[in-house]
């Protein structure tokens, strides 16, 4: 039977390696596994070829280190009981439980790279300076919920690189339950990094400050912020108003008349003479955290579409959506309120 430290890991194979990511994604995740995981056999199956001599003369060098470590300790637990105990208790029982929290970790991150499996094309490596620091937030993920926030974390990284900072990791650290909940309320209407007020409410003073004080929302100051519509002329040359709503957007004619007041809790303004969407502004990091919860942008910007045509039967609505990256294209029309068709 080969000594292989490394032979069992890279014989199995891949079957609980997510399905649905594509190649440079598995890679990353692979990579994580590879790291963070004591029980990789158990856990998944895995081949990695690259770097496999540097890692067995690595993992021999490591392994004559901690034999003569433990020789070295076996003789003084003989004469030492009591340090035998102490050992033990503080040194094995610690290390058990801190690999035991990180394959925890490892394992609803598959949960989650399994609901959500579409990543981005990136580079095939994880950034060694995030490893190296969530490594140290998973080995004290000691409960069931910090395990399955970490795991989604690992997933939302492995999913886009760069995503996780340093920041956001520090972030998702501190935060307390009620901002958390806070902030998960009000990212079930976030589009992109913007929040229409007319789906997620004014917000009362104490989870503003939460909100604002965690760095996950920009202070809207005393007039609040707002998503402007800008100049767009479609492929006819007709003259539209066009609003960037994350995957989708919304355009209107540029001649449509809209007399709404000026309460933040209608859908669409006028300010200006330009149209305006009064909203909150989701920071950097407020946006990063936002892709370890559940995706509802589509139901968001649904309801948006439902809150602006009640407020405004008559106007011509033309939804857009998102392709290669930056560029869009007409979807349908938003039938009229007085329109039957289906």
């Amino acid at each position: 039977m080969s000594s292989d430290p490394l032979d069992k890991n890279i014989s199995v194979g891949a079957e609980i390696t997510p399905t649905g990511l594509n190649f440079n994604a598995k890679s990353r995740f692979l990579t994580a596994v590879d790291r963070l995981s004591g029980n990789a056999v158990d856990l998944l199956s895995v081949k990695m070829e690259r770097g496999l001599t540097k890692d067995r003369a690595e993992i021999e060098g490591q392994k004559q280190l901690i034999e003569a470590m433990t020789k070295a300790a076996i003789d003084r637990m003989e004469k030492d009981p009591e340090f035998a105990e102490r050992a033990i208790r503080n040194h094995l029982g610690i290390s058990l439980e801190r690999q035991e929290n990180k394959d925890a970790v490892v394992r609803h991150a598959i949960e989650d790279l399994t609901r959500n499996p579409k990543a981005e094309d990136a580079s095939p490596d994880l950034d060694p300076a995030f490893i190296n620091k969530f490594e140290r937030h998973a080995e004290d993920a000691a409960t069931e919920q910090l395990r399955e926030k970490w795991g989604r974390v690992l997933g939302a990284e492995i999913r886009k690189p760069g995503t996780v900072t340093t920041r956001v990791m520090r972030i998702v650290d501190e935060i307390d339950s009620e901002t958390a909940r806070i902030f998960e309320d009000l990212c079930r209407s976030r589009l992109s990094n913007v929040v229409p007020v007319c789906l997620a409410g004014e917000l009362e003073f104490r989870s503003h400050s939460k909100l604002v004080g965690s760095g996950l929302v920009i202070d809207p100051g005393v007039t609040g912020h707002i998503r402007q519509f800008a100049k767009l002329s479609d492929d006819l040359g007709k003259e539209l108003w066009f609003s960037d709503l994350g995957r989708r957007g919304i355009a209107i004619p540029r001649t449509a008349v809209i007399n709404v007041d000026a309460s933040r809790s209608n859908p669409l303004q006028m300010q200006r003479e330009v149209p305006v969407i009064p909203v909150y502004i989701v920071t950097d990091e407020g946006r990063a955290l936002a892709g370890i919860l559940d995706d509802l942008e589509q139901q968001a910007f649904d309801a948006l579409l439902d809150k602006i045509r009640s407020l405004l039967p008559s106007l011509p609505i033309t939804v857009f959506e998102r392709f290669d990256g930056s560029k869009w294209r007409p979807l349908f029309d938003l039938p009229l309120a007085s329109d039957n068709s289906p």
